[in-house]
């Protein structure tokens, strides 16, 4: 894709005829797919990538999320300080 091309507001529209995610190659690309080059993830870009697609399957209280945000945006959510600054010192204490 040409980005000198791109106009403001031409990525927030969707296409007409949009396909699925999958893209056909442009040219640039199958000439690059046909050499020899060769893309090398490090250790930690593959577990990026692992705990990436981890962190898309994890359970969570949708309900209970919505009513924080809620309680949050209506000023009702109140801080317990302490506990949140003995949380901090014991995480601290894990990483160190």
């Amino acid at each position: 894709m040409d980005i000198r091309k791109l106009r403001p507001g031409t990525l927030d529209k969707p296409r007409s005829g949009a396909r699925s995610q999958q893209a056909t190659p442009s040219p640039a690309t199958q000439s690059s797919a046909a050499s020899d080059e060769d893309v090398q993830l490090t250790p930690t870009a593959r577990a990026f990538q692992v705990a990436h697609q981890d962190a898309l399957t994890v359970p969570f209280d949708e309900a209970r999320v919505q009513a924080l945000k809620t309680a949050i945006a209506e000023g009702r959510y109140l801080i317990d300080s302490k506990r949140l600054a003995s949380k901090m010192l014991e995480l601290e204490r894990l990483l160190s």
